[in-house]
């Protein structure tokens, strides 16, 4: 009994350290905000290269954190934009290209690893979806 709770506070354990690993997504009033972390890879030795690669895998993490959540939303329509924008390759494009466009608002370093912020207007979606 006292070795199946030891695993499973290890397994909890083990399992809220993978979920802190994972960007988080959050909606305001005028914009759509991700934040997320990537370790500073060991193997690169020179040190501006190791700090550049953690910085750019954090920012298409929180990419495509952000994306995800924005195909997630509902329309008016009460379908999600994956759903509705399955026909039209042209929307999707313009979608990842203005998530691509989000800008960096936060980078953050620690010692082994590289935090960062992005932001993106829901204007700018909502325009797209606008014109198409």
């Amino acid at each position: 009994m006292r070795g199946r709770v030891l695993i499973g506070l290890l397994l909890l354990n083990s399992l809220s350290l993978f979920a802190a690993d994972r960007p988080k997504v959050s909606e305001g009033f005028s914009s759509f905000t991700a934040k997320a972390s990537a370790p500073i890879p060991d193997e690169v030795t020179n040190q501006t290269q190791a700090r550049a690669l953690a910085r750019d895998a954090a920012i298409v993490m929180a990419q495509d954190a952000l994306i995800t959540r924005v195909l997630e939303k509902k329309t008016h329509s009460h379908k999600t934009l994956a759903e509705a924008q399955e026909p039209s390759l042209e929307i999707q494009e313009k979608i990842k290209a203005a998530v691509k466009g989000a800008r960096v608002v936060k980078t953050r370093w620690t010692d082994k690893e590289c935090q960062v912020v992005i932001e993106m207007s829901k204007s700018h979606i909502k325009e797209i979806l606008r014109k198409n």
